[in-house]
């Protein structure tokens, strides 16, 4: 499956990078701020969508293109609450991981195993992701009263958007 791995971790990583600068700049006015600041989320989700795989491993790159819908749920604002809106995704995604599981069912092999592991994962990520947003941007991406703006934040984040999330 190639760079399929690094990218599903890019794409994450773009989400980190957007929760940590809302974290630390106030809400935007206008929420077509936050668009510019996408780009790492959505670039690696462009070389996914268009990566082409072996026929193999067709219902697992549609698996993970409805896994990864959910990293949208940064632009959500209420009435559209993000938490269930990633947890549709699961079904989504479960529809090609049933599929995946089918056609493994009863086998007791290696590459069985790790195909059941993968349909798994998917579903964690996503019930994972779900009950943070439920937790801690219930009605959507959570932005800092006392933060700067957008574009104050992004430069002032380093390359290291892990050591910039630290509590403070």
């Amino acid at each position: 499956m190639g760079d399929m791995g690094k990218y599903i971790v890019e794409t994450f990583s773009g989400m980190r990078y957007v929760v940590v600068l809302a974290s630390k700049s106030k809400q935007p006015q206008d929420m077509t701020e936050l668009t510019q600041y996408l780009t790492p989320i959505t670039d690696p989700v462009g070389k996914i969508r268009t990566m082409r795989l072996k026929r193999d491993f067709d219902s697992h790159q549609k698996a993970i293109m409805e896994m990864l819908a959910c990293v949208s749920w940064v632009t959500l604002r209420a009435p559209n609450l993000p938490a269930p809106f990633v947890k549709e995704c699961i079904g989504s995604s479960d529809f090609w991981s049933n599929r995946i599981r089918k056609e493994f069912k009863g086998k007791d092999d290696e590459k069985a195993m790790a195909q059941l592991a993968f349909c798994d994962a998917l579903k964690k990520t996503l019930q994972d992701l779900a009950a943070y947003i439920d937790e801690y941007h219930k009605t959507g991406l959570e932005f800092n009263p006392k933060g700067v703006s957008l574009a104050e934040a992004a430069i002032r984040l380093t390359d290291n958007p892990l050591q910039d999330a630290a509590i403070e």
